[in-house]
């Protein structure tokens, strides 16, 4: 028998192989399938011997055709009885054998794996002659697939899909009628030219429910009523194509243009949707035009009451409320109900009040926009939303403002007391979608205990100098995605904390962000846990720190991954936290009346670049020790253009050191368990500065191992003080 071994697509996870050169040992009869420069590459490799002998003992399957389609994020085998089966990553990732995958929860169930839709495969590597090692770009290499899991794995694959989608957690699970429907194809989209919303909730479920979908033959097609063909026909009439679900579509419509409309009662206009499902009947939904409500939109007078009613008239059977350009509406906090989407055209903007009465009694709902205990809500349109910052600043300076702080209503204490822009609380299937937010008082989107929240295409414009003006701050909210976001703002761009509940399963992606502060930072409340979390293709400009984990409290860092990071940090005021840190990792003590501080481990930064004023900072303290810390494909250019004091470490916020003189570091780390440096360069620049100190520093007997592999690190010679290098 000839076992033959094939590599389909780019090499396009090179620089990721060239992170786990160390486990990629050769083999005489499996080559690993990731190396090489030129996309296409193919190698066939040959088995010693033949027979069931090839499939291990035991074994009562064994394959003749291994090939891996790097483009697809898949494996095909072909098994000795002809059977063919196909894999895909993401299948391979959440089935893994390992032991880790193999856990149960205290409730009995087996551990869920989620947030792997765009996992892929590095390498296959032989695990004697009975079955693969397969390594995961996000460094998941401890399941060993013998060739009988494999083939179990194939021949029940749709079972496996199915189980895998009902056990997600949250707003990321499947329900019976999408799953089922989607399996035997009785679902058919007509009417939207594009289906915009469908797409961006497919962002958020797993790979494998369109491979449920296509997998075995399964084809989406459909037989529709008469009716439906007679509705579809209008649609084609009007310009648009009738399409097919996408995977992850919702019964619901979200997309208002090319629709058929029809006057309503009372002048308002009616939306009559085509999503068609199986047994089920159109649906009609509501836009409400705030001027018919009584709107001005002057910027001058309050329309705060014309608004909400026009939000409670279209929450009665759900619809969209329509705040049109080229208008301003002042308005004090807007109630946003269930099933309605605020949808501000471009042009027009939603201007927050400036006065105290202008927001309810209690601080935690000081919003602009506030959606409290929904589900469904939307807001929209690529208009703005404005909070008028420069109204709340007392005075002027050019590296920090002065801002109002309401403390005198007893709701807060400090210099921290100020509206938010946008708040969801306690809610469900969130969208916020295309607007322009501007100028924050404070936090500009906060979502606290909400579940299956997605911003997409949003941007933010904070004022660079105004403080605690953060972007987006997740906190206690699970299963949420941030995407193809423009976040710049003075304060912290994207910011998961914990203070209200635990956070799973986040993901941002494709962002760029611009921050005085950190562009990402995990913190520093985190009363409760944070697992699951994924930043990926981010560019990060200008940035104070870049990529922050901050624990403070007792709650527990576990599976995050930076990944596919273009970065440039630098030096800013001392009374902004940070000191130019590309990466920093802290795990300490709030102040001397925390009796606990949790544990950050298994951190992976991988594909990480960065031209920074300063290196790495991990510090975690006495009780608190920092694990499995992954460095992989890293690079870190290190120079000074701006003018700003360096020399110092930074252990804000709190009171456990505050900031503390010592030389620019590379990559400094103290009180770490396990770290493992892969590929990892270090270099100085030309312009070299009388605090720069050593490249690598380690606390003796506070690093307990460290594993490196190509690794390069350069320092400035003394005499040389130009570009001139030498290797430590």
């Amino acid at each position: 028998m000839a076992l033959r071994v094939a590599m389909i697509g780019s090499a396009s996870a090179g620089r990721v192989a060239r992170c786990r050169a160390s486990f990629l040992i050769g083999s005489n009869y499996l080559r690993s399938l990731v190396g090489g420069s030129g996309g296409g590459a193919k190698y066939d490799v040959a088995a010693e011997g033949g027979g069931a002998g090839a499939s291990g003992e035991g074994s009562k399957h064994w394959p003749v055709e291994i090939r891996h389609q790097k483009a697809e994020k898949a494996i095909e085998i072909e098994f000795e009885n002809g059977k063919r089966f196909r894999y895909p990553a993401e299948l391979l990732r959440v089935e893994s054998p390992s032991a880790d995958n193999q856990r149960v929860t205290a409730s009995g169930e087996r551990r869920v794996v989620a947030g792997r839709r765009q996992v892929s495969i590095v390498s296959l590597e032989p695990v004697g002659n009975y079955g693969l090692r397969i390594v995961f770009d996000d460094l998941h290499d401890t399941g060993i697939y013998n060739w009988n899991f494999l083939y179990e794995l194939g021949d029940d694959k749709i079972a496996r899909i199915r189980s895998y989608l009902h056990r997600l957690p949250g707003s990321l699970k499947v329900s019976s009628l999408m799953l089922e429907s989607a399996l035997h194809g009785s679902w058919q989209l007509c009417g939207f030219q594009q289906s915009g919303s469908l797409r961006e909730r497919a962002q958020m479920m797993p790979f494998l429910f369109l491979e449920a979908k296509a997998a075995d033959g399964i084809e989406m097609t459909s037989t529709i009523s008469q009716q439906s063909q007679e509705d579809c026909k209008k649609c084609k009439e009007k310009g648009n194509d009738s399409e097919g679900i996408d995977e992850g579509d919702v019964l619901e419509s979200e997309q208002l243009d090319d629709e058929e409309e029809e006057e309503g009662k009372e002048g308002q206009l009616v939306v009559r949707q085509h999503l068609l499902v199986k047994g089920e009947q159109q649906r009609v939904q509501r836009v409400c035009d705030i001027r018919k409500y009584g709107a001005v939109g002057d910027g001058l007078l309050y329309d705060t009451e014309a608004i909400q009613r026009a939000i409670d008239d279209c929450a009665t059977y759900g619809g969209t409320v329509l705040v049109p350009s080229p208008k301003t509406f002042l308005t004090a906090t807007l109630h946003l109900r269930s099933h309605v989407t605020l949808h501000v055209e471009q042009g027009a903007t939603i201007l927050g009040g400036h006065r105290l009465d202008d927001f309810p009694r209690s601080r935690d709902r000081w919003y602009v926009v506030l959606a409290e205990n929904t589900t469904g809500v939307r807001i929209t349109g690529r208009g703005t939303i404005d909070g008028q910052a420069h109204r709340f600043v007392i005075r002027e300076r050019p590296e920090k403002h002065v801002m109002v702080s309401w403390n005198e209503t007893g709701q807060c204490t400090g210099p921290e007391c100020r509206p938010r822009l946008i708040g969801f609380l306690d809610s469900v299937d969130v969208l916020i979608r295309d607007v322009q937010l501007h100028e924050p008082a404070y936090w500009c989107v906060h979502l606290v205990r909400c579940n299956g929240a997605r911003i997409v295409n949003v941007s933010i414009f904070g004022d660079f100098n105004i403080p605690n003006n953060d972007g987006i701050d997740v906190d206690g909210s699970n299963n949420t995605l941030i995407e193809f976001c423009r976040i710049d703002t003075g304060d912290d761009a994207i910011c998961p904390k914990s203070t209200r509940g635990p956070v799973f399963n986040l993901t941002a992606h494709n962002c760029w962000l611009r921050s005085k502060s950190s562009a990402v930072k995990l913190g520093s409340g985190s009363e409760h846990n944070f697992h699951g979390l994924r930043f990926h293709d981010l560019t990060v400009v200008d940035s104070h720190r870049g990529l922050a984990i901050q624990l403070r409290d007792e709650g527990d860092v576990v599976d995050v991954e930076f990944k596919n990071i273009r970065m440039s940090t630098q030096y800013y005021h001392p009374s902004w936290w940070g000191r130019a840190e590309p990466i920093y990792i802290t795990s300490v003590p709030r102040n001397k009346r925390t009796t606990k501080v949790g544990r950050i481990r298994d951190v992976r930064f991988i594909n990480v670049t960065a031209h920074s004023e300063n290196g790495i900072f991990i510090s975690g303290s006495q009780g608190s020790w920092i694990d499995s810390l992954t460095f992989c494909n890293v690079s870190i250019a290190i120079d000074r253009w701006t003018d700003f004091p360096g020399g110092w470490q930074d252990y804000r916020p709190g009171d456990y050191r505050g900031l503390v003189r010592h030389k620019t570091v590379g990559l400094f780390a103290d009180y770490v368990a396990t770290m493992a440096l892969r590929g990892v360069r270090i270099v100085w620049g030309n312009n070299k500065q009388p605090d720069w100190g050593q490249t690598l520093e380690i606390t003796p007997r506070r690093v307990l191992k460290l594993g490196l592999s190509d690794v390069t690190l350069l320092d400035v010679v003394e005499e040389h003080p130009g570009n001139v290098q030498r290797g430590l």
